[in-house]
């Protein structure tokens, strides 16, 4: 109710409507029908809701970032790419929605279309500030995160922190080559990392030995119900999602 941000984040608007598709096309545990269905209703619908994002955003240019405007444009044009691409692949699963599927992702393309004009009209007028303020930020640190610190205490503790890293980083850097700093350490080992086709599967090894670490330690009860899935980002939250 402070921020409104259905009416300063165009950013909102694309991304609600593009994970209401994604997340049905990957939640294996619901029956093929009822996702389809679901997705040929959500993609003939992204239209009209980003039609009243598009109500709600005009005339508030002073207030939007044009940061957020920019995020909200390569969410679109990636968004685009992932109806353009993904659905119709996903499409070839259900041939007896075959047609009605390309039909309502034609309708959802030519919304998403509309909303990327809207934006190239809004991004010179975008002048707001995307810094939140102080009084929002304790109280996120307070409700939203259920911290017992202020603004100004989480910034000493990461300013602590950030003298101890240095040090430690400094520390290991004279074991490993005493002839190097530690930043010219780091960028060496920079080059070591997987190779393109093989970084999901990396990352689905790393997070399952955390998790036996945390269920080995006993560092949280896990529910006997959970399950840990990893699947790469959908391509229109890349930006500010990276990796998995």
């Amino acid at each position: 109710e402070a921020l409104q941000k259905r009416y300063i984040n165009p950013a909102h608007y694309p991304k609600t409507a593009l994970y209401g598709v994604h997340q049905l096309q990957v939640n294996y545990r619901l029956p093929l029908d009822h996702r389809v269905t679901s997705i040929i209703k959500r993609l003939r619908d992204m239209p009209r809701m980003l039609s009243e994002g598009m109500n709600n955003l005009r005339g508030k240019q002073d207030q939007i970032p044009a940061m957020w405007v920019d995020i909200a444009m390569d969410a679109v044009q990636k968004g685009k790419y992932f109806l353009e691409e993904i659905i119709p692949q996903f499409s070839g699963t259900v041939p007896q929605y075959f047609k009605d599927l390309l039909a309502s992702n034609t309708i959802a393309l030519k919304g998403l279309n509309q909303y990327e004009s809207f934006l190239k009209e809004l991004l010179p007028k975008a002048t707001g500030n995307f810094a939140c303020g102080k009084e929002y930020l304790n109280f996120l640190l307070k409700e939203v995160y259920l911290l017992p610190y202020s603004a100004e205490e989480v910034l000493e503790i990461g300013q602590e922190s950030l003298q101890h890293t240095k040090k430690i980083l400094r520390e290991v850097a004279q074991e490993l080559d005493p002839r190097k700093s530690w930043q010219e350490i780091v960028e060496i080992k920079k080059n070591n990392y997987p190779k393109p086709d093989e970084l999901l599967k990396y990352y689905k090894t790393e997070a399952e030995r955390i998790r036996k670490f945390v269920e080995k330690e006993n560092l949280v009860t896990l529910p006997s119900s959970e399950t840990l899935m990893i699947m790469e980002t959908p391509i229109f939250e890349r930006n500010i999602v990276p990796y998995a």
